[in-house]
This record gives C-alpha cells, sequence and structure tokens, in this order.
C-alpha cells in the first residue's frame, strides 16, 4: 500500500490572504496587544513596498514597535516578516535567544 502526499492544493494555500479582512487584521492586532509590544498597522502594499524592509518595524512614541504589513500579505510572505519581528526581537532582547 503507497501513500501520496497530494500537493494540489498549495498554490491556492499559499495565495491566501489572511489579512484581507478587518475581522482578521481585528483578532491579530488583539493578539499582539495581549502577547507583545507591537502593533499591526495595516497599509496597502504599495505604502509597503515603498517602506522597504527596513521600514517594516519602527520604535513608536510609547516604547512600542510598529508593524507595517500589507493588506494583501500572502502566506508566502510570513517568514521575511518574522524574520525581521525575530531578528529585532533578538537583538533587543539576547536573553530570548
Amino acid at each position: 500500500m503507497e501513500n501520496s502526499f497530494e500537493t494540489n492544493f498549495i498554490p491556492q494555500v499559499i495565495e491566501k490572504t489572511p489579512f484581507a479582512d478587518t475581522p482578521a487584521q481585528n483578532v491579530f492586532t488583539e493578539w499582539c496587544r495581549i502577547n507583545d509590544s507591537i502593533i499591526p498597522q495595516f497599509i496597502s502594499r504599495e505604502e509597503w513596498q515603498q517602506r522597504g524592509v527596513q521600514g517594516i518595524l519602527k520604535k513608536n512614541d510609547q516604547g512600542k514597535q510598529t508593524l507595517f504589513l500589507p493588506e494583501d500579505l500572502h502566506l508566502w510572505e510570513m517568514m521575511d516578516v518574522i524574520e525581521i519581528v525575530d531578528h529585532d526581537t533578538l537583538a533587543r532582547n539576547p536573553e530570548k535567544r
């Protein structure tokens, strides 16, 4: 008996945009408020691309950081965002390594 792994679902999954609707944005924002010092701000893709990698995470006046995300962020783009946040977190808090 041979087990096969179906891959036909992968293209549809990686193109999903989990933060495209307001309820998902609100849930993520609330989760960040409770669990982290990051405040997500959802912006247009054009504005996000203009900010570039260096402008994704920015410290604000309250000592928290604003995480700029495009409203149409794809699942496959999440890894880059996670790496930027992790790098920043580990740079500020080496004990979390």
